[in-house]
């Protein structure tokens, strides 16, 4: 059966290695409904043989996507190795106010990360800073739809960010001095139901 019979898409997307880039990650989250995120086994492709570390310790698998199952912010990540990369990821959130799912990149711990998000609360495709606060960087309206799967990709290198939502709309900031150096990444979401799938890590 096809991955994704019986789902909803918007332009949907499989991210694409960039030419000249190295696919490093790809994890499309297959694996038994309920096992908890920590305890899956990255795959298709691992090359620096990273393990998922999930902060709150309640995401888990559902119908094969990484899957946002408590009313929490859920953050986790993979030691990939470098601080520079190109992530991709198809992302999905419940149509309701303060619902949020994303890409984390550099991600020292849940007070210290970026994150590239899609937001239900103004429609729109953020990056976002956070640094015991959280400062949106960058925003622009996109008009998604909740419960429908949309393909994200961030790009960072050195102070530079560029994040692409359904590869249509880009948005920058070049000020990201904090953690330049940190090699974890992951995905990000907030409150139950919201969803990562397609996870890909790749240097640049």
């Amino acid at each position: 059966m096809p991955k994704y019979r019986n789902r909803s898409f918007h332009n949907l997307l499989v991210p694409q290695q960039r030419a000249g880039s190295s696919l490093l990650i790809h994890d499309q989250f297959t694996d038994t409904n309920g096992v908890h995120l920590h305890d899956h086994a990255v795959s298709p492709v691992n090359v620096p043989s990273a393990t998922w570390t999930d902060v709150e310790s309640v995401a888990t698998i559902q119908s094969n996507r990484a899957y946002c199952s408590a009313a929490t912010v859920q953050t986790c990540y993979l030691d990939t190795g470098i601080a520079d990369a190109l992530i991709e990821a198809s992302v999905s959130t419940v149509a309701a106010a303060h619902y949020y799912s994303g890409i984390l990149f550099r991600c020292t711990d849940s007070t210290h990360n970026w994150r590239a998000r899609i937001n239900y609360n103004s429609l729109s495709f953020d990056i976002v800073e956070v640094n015991g606060s959280l400062t949106v960087r960058a925003s622009a309206y996109v008009g998604y739809s909740g419960g429908v799967e949309y393909p994200i990709s961030v790009t960072f290198s050195g102070q530079n960010i560029s994040a692409t939502f359904s590869g249509t709309t880009t948005i920058t900031y070049n000020s990201a001095t904090m953690n330049q150096t940190v090699t974890k990444h992951g995905v990000y979401f907030r409150l139950v139901g919201c969803t990562v799938d397609e996870f890909k890590v790749s240097r640049l």
